[in-house]
């Protein structure tokens, strides 16, 4: 049984649409206008599926697209990525400067330090209680963007 068809709300007129999809500078944005503008472009449009297979993408997401179109207008085509993007961090800013405080330091054994050994000594990494991976070292750095010399595990 075929799908009901989505109505496209009428938020901006068709040529309005296809000036916003050719003046976007991102991709996603661009996909997205592209899509509507499919939709809108000719008085019978365009199944999702045939749509979809024009832009590369699968009928579910031009649904998608077109749902978020309905709930949000033209704010509903951008690029969402950025927003959600990482989520909060692990840790707050006073324990990222106590994190790189305990780092600045030397390691015990006065060579570089190593995620497995931050994590093993009694440094911030045992107070902050930060879940590591020792076999592979990379745990403080995923914390503190570079601010300290590393050497690899391997």
């Amino acid at each position: 049984m075929a799908r009901p068809r989505l109505p496209i709300a009428p938020h901006l007129s068709p040529e309005e649409i296809a000036s916003r999809y050719r003046a976007c500078r991102t991709g996603v944005e661009k996909t997205h206008g592209q899509i509507l503008w499919l939709l809108t472009r000719t008085g019978v449009p365009p199944t999702p599926a045939e749509v979809a297979a024009q832009v590369g993408l699968t009928p579910a997401w031009v649904r998608a697209v077109i749902r978020r179109w309905n709930a949000e207008g033209p704010d509903g085509l951008t690029d969402r990525r950025s927003a959600r993007n990482g989520g909060r961090p692990k840790l707050t800013a006073g324990q990222q400067a106590e994190l790189s405080a305990a780092l600045q330091q030397p390691p015990p054994d006065g060579g570089l330090w190593t995620g497995a050994m931050a994590e093993r000594t009694d440094h911030a990494c045992q107070r902050l209680r930060l879940g590591g991976w020792p076999r592979s070292g990379h745990l403080p750095c995923r914390y503190l963007e570079g601010s300290v010399r590393w050497c690899s595990n391997r």
